[in-house]
Order: C-alpha cells, then structure tokens, then sequence
C-alpha cells in the first residue's frame, strides 16, 4: 500500500521524485566526434591537470547538492564566482585539491578530514 504525504495528494514516492532532477551524463567530451581521443593512450604515469579557469567554467552548471559536505550546488556555485579575490582563491584551492586527488593516492584520513 503507497504511503501519502501528510496533507497533500501526492505519493511520498512522487514528492521524492519531483525533488530531485533526472540523471545527467556528467561526460565532458560526450558531444565530440567519435574517434578523437582513440589514438590517445592513458597511462599510470598520465597527469591530470585541473586548473582555476576549469573551475570557474564548471561553475556555472552546478546544481541540487552538487557540493562539499552539505553546501549545495547554487550556494557553492556562489562562492566560487561571486567573491572576487576570494572566489579566485577558493577555485584555485579546489583545482589543487582536485589534481592532488586525481594524481595521488591520498591517504583516506585526508579526504575525510
């Protein structure tokens, strides 16, 4: 038997599914020709590059609670583009942060933390 919200005509089910937008592919290069990166090979020694400017352009499509340890999207979204100097330095320290991970194996303490 289908539980109700309290007070509204709707499915919790229902309410759940209107709160939280379809699945995105979240692939960069989905849109380019097919065959363009064949030729590239990824090895255990390929760097991962991750700059402020890429955070400043990935900005912009965050969105429900696509951020940090319960800030969501809009408000990161906010911080990252909105501030000035302090914007500059939040999308530098998150492009570190972020190449850190993609190219080390951090120690689970320090992801945690």
């Amino acid at each position: 038997q289908p539980m109700y919200v309290p007070k509204q005509e709707k499915k919790i089910l229902e309410v759940l599914q209107d709160k939280h937008p379809a699945l995105r592919d979240p692939s960069p290069l989905k849109d380019l020709p097919s065959g363009v990166f064949e030729e590239f090979e990824y090895t255990e020694t390929s760097h991962v590059y991750i700059i402020a400017q890429s955070i400043q352009q990935i900005a912009p499509k965050l969105s429900g609670a696509a951020g940090l340890r319960g800030i969501d999207g809009p408000t990161l979204q906010k911080w990252l583009l909105r501030y000035g100097a302090s914007s500059t330095a939040l999308q530098e320290a998150i492009a570190t942060i972020g190449e850190w991970m993609a190219n080390h194996r951090p120690p689970w303490a320090a992801i945690w933390a």
